[in-house]
C-alpha cells in the first residue's frame, strides 16, 4: 500500500496527543486521506467494513489481557497440534530513536504515534507464565531476558511466546508482516511506523524461513504419522484376514 500520506499521518499524531483535531470531524478526514489511492468501489467496500467496526468494538475486549487469559485457561491445546510464536521487541522510544527518524516530517509523525503506542502497551501489567524452554529462547534471543515493560509498539514482549519459539525478532509489530523501511527492493517494503528498531530484509527472511521450516516440519511429521498408521492397518489385515475381522480386532472383539 505504500508509505502513509502525510496529511493522515499528522491527523493520527493530532489524535494521539489530544490536539484540537480530535473528534468525528477529524477521524472522518483521516479515513479520507488513508482510502484516497483507492477506487470508489474499493473505498465503499474499506469504509463499510469500518464502520461495521466502530458499531460492534466487543471483539477488542477478548483481545485485552484478561481476555487472553480467559481462552488460554478454558481452551487447552489440541492433541498432535504443533504450536509456536514468533516473539517481537522494538527500541524504546527515546532521544536515539527520535533521532533515527532524520529530516523526514512523516518519520517524525509515525515516531510520536510509535511513542504513544509504546507507552500504552509499556503500561499494562503482564501475567503470562513462560515454560522454562522459552526463558532460555528469550535470554538466547536477546541476550538477556526482556523487560515487564518491553513490547513491539503493541503487545507486550513477555506475553507474545506460545510453545516454541521460533524467532526473537528486534522488530516492531509491523516489522515482522514486511512494513520495514526498504523501498528499493522488488516489491519495495515501507516502514509504517518510525521505531528507530532498524529490522531489514535479512530479518524478515530469518524470521519467515524458520516459520516455512516449521510448517514443513509438522507435514512431513503427520505424513509420515499417517503412512505408520497404513502400514500399521495393512499388517493387522494380513494377520487377521477381513476387513471385517481387523475391525472387530480393532475393537477388541472376537472376530
Amino acid at each position: 500500500m505504500g508509505r502513509f500520506p502525510l496529511s493522515a499521518v499528522v491527523g493520527l499524531t493530532q489524535l494521539f496527543k489530544g490536539g484540537d483535531e480530535r473528534g468525528d470531524g477529524a477521524l472522518e478526514a483521516l479515513l479520507a486521506d488513508l482510502l484516497s489511492d483507492f477506487s470508489a468501489d474499493r473505498r465503499s467496500a474499506i469504509a463499510e467494513f469500518l464502520e461495521h467496526v466502530r458499531r460492534d468494538q466487543s471483539l477488542m475486549l477478548q483481545l485485552a489481557p484478561e481476555g487472553m487469559a480467559l481462552f488460554n485457561a478454558s481452551t487447552r491445546n489440541r492433541d498432535g497440534v504443533s504450536y509456536a510464536s514468533v516473539v517481537t521487541r522494538a527500541r524504546a522510544p527515546g532521544l536515539s530513536t527520535r533521532l533515527s527518524a532524520g529530516l523526514s516530517p512523516a518519520a517524525h509523525a509515525t515516531h510520536t504515534i510509535y511513542d504513544a503506542l509504546y507507552r500504552i502497551a509499556a503500561s499494562g501489567e503482564v501475567k503470562h507464565e513462560l515454560l522454562d524452554d522459552q526463558l532460555h529462547a528469550l535470554v538466547e534471543g536477546y541476550g538477556q531476558l526482556p523487560e515487564h515493560s518491553d513490547n513491539d509498539g503493541v503487545v507486550p514482549t513477555l506475553s507474545q511466546p506460545f510453545g516454541r519459539i521460533l524467532a526473537c525478532a528486534a522488530a516492531d509489530h509491523l516489522d515482522v508482516i514486511g512494513h520495514f523501511d526498504d523501498p528499493k527492493a522488488e516489491p519495495p517494503h515501507f516502514d509504517w511506523l518510525t521505531t528507530g528498531t532498524d529490522f531489514n530484509r535479512a530479518g524478515f527472511e530469518l524470521v519467515w524461513s524458520r516459520v516455512v521450516r516449521f510448517i514443513a516440519q509438522g507435514r512431513a511429521d503427520l505424513v509420515t504419522h499417517r503412512r505408520h498408521g497404513q502400514a500399521g492397518r495393512a499388517r493387522l489385515r494380513r494377520l487377521h484376514g477381513s476387513t471385517r475381522d481387523f475391525r472387530a480386532y480393532a475393537r477388541g472383539s472376537s472376530p
